[in-house]
């Protein structure tokens, strides 16, 4: 299990899911294979700070945060793979989510 905030500056991932009373910050660039997922669930939070996930299929479950700032990108390889469920909040503060 992730540390209650855990900063990734540059990898490739496998599935991360981002549990309750967590906070993953992401500061650089982080790529996925498209079949790869990140998933925010309840009480969870995901923060893009001027950082770029690339590829992966991004879902914030009802009762998660998720937050674009600081030009922050998510670039997605489907349309298929933004998913903010009811109930989640999503912030994009300063930044963008587009295909690529």
């Amino acid at each position: 299990m992730l540390p209650p905030q855990r900063g990734i500056q540059g990898l490739y991932i496998d599935n991360i899911v981002i549990p309750s009373g967590v906070t993953l910050t992401i500061t650089g660039i982080v790529t996925a294979a498209t079949c790869n997922t990140i998933t925010i669930q309840n009480g969870g939070k995901l923060i893009i700070n001027g950082g770029t996930i690339d590829g992966a299929y991004i879902i914030a479950q009802s009762g998660s945060g998720f937050a674009i700032r600081n030009n922050g990108k998510v670039l997605l390889s489907g349309s298929n793979q933004f998913d903010v469920q009811l109930g989640a909040v999503f912030n994009l503060d300063s930044g963008e989510v587009r295909l690529k």
